[in-house]
């Protein structure tokens, strides 16, 4: 550690990027700042990935002053490439916290399981359903869950944490498309947190 401190307190070290790890960085960066750019990313993603423009060269910093701190103040190929997959590792796990964030049926489907834990997923008679559909539900309008598809989603979701289990409905004896209930599960029912 001893050789990777300044000959004075105003004398700074400068590290450089070797040809072949520049290279890699500029083949990163430059399709890294065109998804930025474009339209797909939420703005709130937009802006955490953002910081990973100083990221990556920091970690492949630290990882050249752990691996190499002997090699002519430079930083190799190999240090920007191991900065790199450490910022793909990073990014799913950023992705998958805004994801829930940003998409609107994860809070629909805080509503529709915090009204079926209050209780309000009631027949007329004040008798708590076991099963729903999505119509049964949109007709209360409740925040978000106005519409038979805004809270199909909700309770997709809250089936993949196993809240909800979905069921198919057989098409009635008039005809028609069959259709989906959602059928909770028994600690909601029990009125169970």
């Amino acid at each position: 550690m001893n050789q990777l401190q300044p000959a004075t307190d105003s004398d700074a070290q400068e590290w450089r990027f070797a040809p072949e790890a520049q290279a890699l960085f500029e083949e990163w960066l430059i399709p890294f700042e065109t998804e930025l750019r474009g339209e797909e990313l939420h703005p709130a993603l937009v802006s955490h990935l953002a910081k990973y423009r100083k990221l990556i060269p920091a970690l492949a910093l630290i990882f050249a002053l752990v691996d190499t701190p002997d090699s002519g103040h430079l930083i190799h190929a190999q240090e920007i490439g191991r900065a790199l997959a450490w910022g793909d590792y990073l990014r799913t796990h950023a992705e998958r916290l805004y994801a829930a964030a940003v998409m609107p049926e994860t809070s629909a489907a805080k509503q529709l399981l915090d009204k079926i834990k209050a209780g309000k997923l009631a027949d007329s008679d004040g008798v708590m359903l076991d099963a729903f559909t999505p119509r049964q539900i949109a007709v209360k309008h409740w925040t978000g869950l106005g519409t038979p598809d805004a809270v199909r989603k909700a309770a997709n979701l809250l089936c993949d944490y196993g809240w909800l289990e979905r069921e198919a409905t057989p098409s009635s004896a008039a005809g028609g498309r069959p259709g989906e209930r959602y059928v909770l599960h028994p600690t909601l029912v029990k009125g169970g947190q």
